[in-house]
C-alpha cells in the first residue's frame, strides 16, 4: 500500500544530488538537526543494482541498496569520534556485525538496540523546486499498517490510501512498506508507483547519522492486450500453422 501525507515546511529544502539526476553521490545529514554534512569516513552508501531505466506500474521492482562501515577507517576518524560522542563504544558494539547473532534486542523489534535503526524507500513526484529530502515528515501524523506513526505539525488532515497521488500535487512523500533494521550490509525491499515521473530514494538512519542516495525515474502503465485478449504474435502463429 502506498502511505501517503502532505508534507510540512518542518526545514528548509536544500539542492541534493538525486533532484540533478546524480544517483551515485550521497547525502548526509545529522541525525536531529538534519543539518547537511559530509560524509562520514569510513561510511559508505550505494545501489546495489540501478533502478530499471522504466517502472512498471503492475509489477512491484525489488529495489537492492547498501550502507557499509568501513571499521578500519571509521572508527579511528577523529570527526566521527566527535560527533558520535560518549555513545561512540556503544554504536561500536552495535554496529559489529560479529555480534548480530547475540543482538536480540534488535531483532525483537527494539530499534535502540540497531546499528541501522531505519532503512527504507521514499518516493515523492518529480517537480521543479521539490527537494524530496528523506527527513521532512508529513503534517499531522500518519499511520501505516506496522503501526508506525510520524508527524511534526498540525493542519491538514493527511490519508493513508492505495490511490496514487495526482500529477499535480507536488508536495507529497510516499513510503511504500515498513522500514527495516539491523547491521550495516545489504537491504532489498519492493517499489511500484503509479504511472507518472517520480524521485526515489533510499535512506538509512545508522548511529547519529542518516544518509540517502536518490534515483529519478519514470513508471509506466502496461500495453494495453489487444481486442480479443490475442496478440498479433500469436494471431500470426495461427495463420502459419493453418497454411
Amino acid at each position: 500500500m502506498f502511505i501517503i501525507a502532505l508534507l510540512a515546511s518542518c526545514a528548509a529544502a536544500a539542492s541534493t544530488p538525486w533532484m540533478l539526476g546524480d544517483e551515485t553521490t550521497v547525502a548526509c545529514y545529522t541525525l536531529d538537526t538534519q543539518e547537511d554534512i559530509p560524509m562520514p569516513a569510513g561510511l559508505d552508501m550505494q545501489w546495489l543494482l540501478p533502478l530499471p531505466a522504466a517502472l512498471s506500474s503492475a509489477e512491484p521492482f525489488v529495489a537492492e541498496y547498501a550502507v557499509t562501515v568501513d571499521d578500519a577507517v571509521f572508527w579511528g576518524e577523529a570527526g566521527n569520534t566527535a560527533q558520535l560522542g560518549a555513545e561512540r563504544e556503544r554504536w561500536r558494539r552495535l554496529c559489529n556485525a560479529s555480534a548480530t547473532a547475540n543482538n536480540t534486542g534488535c531483532a525483537g523489534g527494539d530499534t535502540a538496540s540497531c546499528c541501522v535503526f531505519h532503512a527504507n524507500l521514499h518516493s515523492c513526484r518529480q517537480s521543479t523546486g521539490s527537494a524530496c529530502e528523506p527527513w521532512v515528515a508529513p503534517r499531522n501524523a500518519t499511520v501505516g499498517d506496522d503501526g508506525t506513526s510520524s508527524g511534526c505539525a498540525t493542519g491538514n488532515t493527511t490519508t493513508t490510501a492505495a490511490t496514487p497521488a495526482p500529477e499535480s500535487q507536488t508536495q507529497v512523500l510516499v513510503t511504500h512498506t515498513a522500514a527495516l533494521t539491523g547491521v550495516p550490509g545489504a537491504f532489498a525491499q519492493p517499489l511500484r508507483l503509479p504511472s507518472g515521473s517520480w524521485v526515489t530514494i533510499a535512506h538509512v538512519k545508522i548511529m547519529n547519522f542518516q544518509c540517502a542516495v536518490g534515483a529519478l525515474r519514470r513508471s509506466v502503465d502496461p500495453e494495453p492486450a489487444a481486442a480479443g485478449g490475442t496478440d498479433s504474435a500469436a494471431v500470426a502463429g495461427i495463420a502459419a500453422g493453418a497454411s
